[in-house]
Parts: C-alpha cells; sequence; structure tokens
C-alpha cells in the first residue's frame, strides 16, 4: 500500500460525490470524512486536486486574505510569496491563486462562520461519519464516474478498505461482520481484484471473509465465467504465455471446447517462431501442450461439432499441415475447400450478381492472404502456391480484374474495390502498381486511415517480395 493509493480513492470519492445525481444530502460530511479518514496516514495535500467539486459542494471556501480575521489574515499575507499553512496548521494559502483554502469544520470556517463572511449552506456544521456509514455511503456513488476511473476507485476501496478498518473499527461483533461483508459485496468484481496484491495479509476472520471471494477468483485463473475464461485465453495468446492459456483451458467444462482450445493454443506454440522467421520448435507436452500430430487430430475430430467453427477449424488444419513435414499441397488444398465452404453460404444470401462478384473476389483474396501469412516455404514453392488455382475460388489476378471491373456500377464501394486491387498487387509481387491503386483510393476516401498507413507501411511490405514474372 502507498499513500498515494489511499489519496487517489479519496479524490475519486469526491468526483463521484460531486457527480452524484441527485447531490445526496450527506454530501459535505462524506467529503469532511474522506479528507479526516486521509489525514490518518501520511498524505499530501490535496484538496486543490478537486477544488471546483468541493467549492460546488459548499466545503472548500477559496477566500482572500484581506476577507480573514486576524491574526489569520496576517499569516496568510505573511505567506504570499511562498504558500503553505497557517492558523495552526489547518488552513493553506494557496499562493499561486492568491486564495486562503478554507474547508468547512476548521477552526478558521468556524470564526467566519460567526462574523458572517460564511452563511447559508456552507455555514451547515459538518459532522465525522464513522468508517462504515462512510463507504455504505460513498461506494454505491462510485457507479456515477466514468467507467475506467470507476473501476480504480472500487479497486481501491476493495483493497484498502480491510486498512481503514484495522484502525478505525474498535468492534468485530456479528452486527459489524454483517455491515463488513455487505460492503464486501458491493465491491467484489472482477474489477476490483485486478487492484489487490499477489497474497493479501489475512489477519483475523473480517479479514479471511472480505478476501474471499478475491482468492477464490484467483484460483479459478481471474475470471468467473467460461465468456471470461474465453476472453483471457485469447489475450494470453496474444502475449504467447501459452502456461497460462492452458491452465485456463483445462478450467472449461465442455469438453469440446476444452479439446479446441487446447489444440488452438498448441498450434499457435507451434506456429509463432516460424511466423517469426524462426524454426518450428519440437513437439513437447510441456504445460499440457498437445504435439504437432495431436494437434491436427484434435482439430479433425471437431469438424462439424462447433457450431459455426467449421471455417476457423478448417483454417487451423491448413496450418497444422503447412508446418507438418512441409505438406505445403496438402494444407493449401484444405484451407482452399475452408474458403470455399464459406463463399458459398455467403453467396446462398447473395441475389444482386454485383454483390456475388465481389464477395466472390473478397473471399479469393483473403484466402490467398491467409496462405501468404502462414506459409512457411522457400520463395519459389511459396510463389508456386500462390500462383496455383485454389478449387472453385478466383485466382488473384481474376479476383483483381473482378474489383477494377465492378467500379462504378456501386460508386460507394469504389474505394474499396481500389484498396483490395492494391492487395492483390502486393501479394503479387508489384508495388508500384500497388502504390497507384492505393493512391487512387485515396483520392476517393480521404478520410479513411487505413489507406494512408498502408501507403506508409508498402515498401516494408514488399521486401523480400519477387514478382511473379521472375522464374
Amino acid at each position: 500500500m502507498s499513500m498515494h493509493e489511499i489519496e487517489s480513492l479519496v479524490e475519486y470519492s469526491v468526483l463521484a460525490v460531486a457527480a452524484a445525481d441527485p447531490v445526496p444530502k450527506e454530501a459535505r460530511d462524506i467529503v469532511h470524512s474522506l479528507y479526516l479518514l486521509q489525514d490518518q496516514f501520511d498524505c499530501g495535500y490535496t484538496l486543490l486536486r478537486t477544488q471546483q467539486e468541493l467549492e460546488k459542494l459548499n466545503y472548500l471556501f477559496m477566500l482572500p486574505p484581506e476577507n480573514l480575521p486576524e491574526p489569520e489574515r496576517g499569516e496568510a499575507m505573511a505567506l504570499r510569496g511562498e504558500g503553505g499553512f497557517f492558523g495552526k496548521s489547518s488552513t493553506y494559502y494557496y499562493q499561486k491563486a492568491g486564495r486562503a483554502c478554507v474547508t468547512a469544520g476548521s477552526p478558521l470556517w468556524e470564526k467566519l462562520c460567526q462574523n458572517g463572511t460564511i452563511t447559508g449552506e456552507g455555514a451547515r456544521p459538518v459532522h465525522e461519519l464513522p468508517l462504515l456509514e462512510l463507504a455504505h455511503l460513498t461506494v454505491p456513488l462510485l457507479r456515477f464516474l466514468d467507467q475506467e476511473i470507476r473501476m480504480q476507485a472500487q479497486g481501491l476501496w476493495y483493497t484498502l478498505f480491510p486498512v481503514f478498518s484495522l484502525i478505525m473499527l474498535d468492534e468485530e461483533d456479528d452486527e459489524t461482520l454483517k455491515q463488513v461483508l455487505a460492503l464486501r459485496d458491493l465491491l467484489a468484481t472482477p474489477e476490483a481484484f485486478s487492484f489487490c496484491e499477489e497474497s493479501p495479509d489475512i489477519e483475523d476472520e473480517m479479514d479471511a471473509e472480505w478476501f474471499a471471494p478475491y482468492l477464490e477468483w484467483r484460483q479459478s485463473g481471474g475470471v468467473v465465467n467460461d465468456q471470461e475464461r474465453r476472453e483471457k485465453i485469447m489475450q494470453l495468446l496474444g502475449q504467447q504465455d501459452f502456461r497460462a492459456a492452458c491452465a485456463l483451458a483445462d478450467g472449461l467444462l465442455d469438453d469440446q471446447e476444452r479439446l479446441y482450445f487446447r489444440a488452438v493454443i498448441s498450434l499457435k506454440y507451434y506456429q509463432s517462431p516460424v511466423l517469426a522467421g524462426g524454426k518450428r520448435p519440437p513437439d513437447t507436452d510441456a504445460f499440457g501442450l498437445l504435439s504437432l500430430p495431436e494437434t491436427r487430430e484434435a482439430l479433425a475430430s471437431l469438424i462439424g461439432k462447433l457450431t459455426g467453427q467449421d471455417w476457423g477449424l478448417g483454417l487451423s488444419l491448413a496450418c497444422c499441415d503447412f508446418l507438418l513435414d512441409g505438406d505445403y499441397e496438402k494444407a493449401f488444398g484444405v484451407m482452399a475447400r475452408a474458403f470455399e465452404k464459406e463463399l458459398y453460404k455467403v453467396l446462398e444470401t447473395k441475389t444482386d450478381e454485383r454483390d456475388r462478384q465481389f464477395f466472390s473476389a473478397l473471399y479469393a483474396l483473403t484466402f490467398y492472404q491467409a496462405v501468404d501469412l502462414n506459409l512457411p516455404a522457400q520463395k519459389d514453392e511459396k510463389r508456386r502456391l500462390m500462383k496455383a488455382r485454389a478449387g472453385t475460388l478466383l485466382s488473384l489476378p481474376e479476383a483483381k480484374e473482378a474489383f477494377l471491373g465492378l467500379r462504378g456500377k456501386k460508386p460507394e464501394s469504389d474505394w474499396s474495390c481500389l484498396y483490395n486491387c492494391a492487395i492483390c498487387c502486393i501479394l503479387m509481387g508489384d508495388g508500384a502498381e500497388a502504390r497507384t491503386y492505393f493512391e487512387q483510393a485515396a483520392q476517393l476516401n480521404p478520410n479513411n486511415p487505413a489507406i494512408p498507413m498502408a501507403l506508409d507501411q508498402l515498401d516494408q511490405t514488399m521486401q523480400g517480395r519477387s514478382p511473379w514474372e521472375e522464374d
């Protein structure tokens, strides 16, 4: 724990109180109590972080020194050159604004209320709230914060409340424990858990009850349901943390889904170094990985059993074949059949001939992009397969001509056709023609960020590519 975390908790909580709709009647008592809580620790002077909100809540009054009674007036004026605390260190002089920062409940505030300088709502007394009442009033208001700040505020409350309770809760009777657990239930979410330490300090029964949901969440791999588990697995794959991804996959309840994710994780393990220009690692069963032949066998066994996944399974099978014994022809065919099957599904829903031509060209282009990405072959072998016909899919030159032929027939798609023509040219090794099409697409859709990005990366993309005309 750091003092900065306590300061942030108080700051976010004040923002929540000020943003609440309606502002609670206890608002001044809440912010007063929040700063008294902060004063229990070695924190800095942070009221100016939320100056506008505190003024709106009639808790902070920014007054010129001339409006203060003596001796505070003289003390404040003496600080004009540098700023600092005065009035028995209870009030701060903000040199930059030339104002004394008077807070409700302070001795100077009481004098200003008595002499009529502060009146109305600002002169209403403030009271310190007990810790549990303060927390129960504040935490529900966090929902009024923007999502990112709300998540941080909730996490800080969950992490720090046991620290506050240690010094500010005198009793641990049944009623107190009941109120603590009710507060815990408001805070115990995955967003809050992400702010916990790896091993929280468990001092007593109350701490054990408080951290029980977090410990259960951590034991489950940091997820609360299968959907979160799937999302976390894909996130870990992007980070190439295969060990953690395997551990999460083992927790999936459905046998077929668990096998699918284990196979996908294993494939990525073998594929990643190859796509980075290295060699495929040897087969291993480390931390639950399947061997590459086992991976392919698992993927093949799932065809037709996972709703909507056949296309992805076909692509994964092709990637296995690309990696296994250099069987590029077989892999090329497996991938082509997966794309054909998906294209047929799309064409069955299209009656407009222009749409049918566009999607036929698009699926062919996407197919050759997938081949180009996943084929760890020598240049000559890759060029030969990129020129080969893939079943009933269009070839790259045919896809390019189809895109060109669609220009003018659906003007809103003209820039897209030109952009796709450029991608075809890249795959065929013609960087100069690709640049021409990118520039034409940019003229039709100047606000699309994908086009200037593609132009900027074109030379790097073309590095190492050879035109088809070369043998």
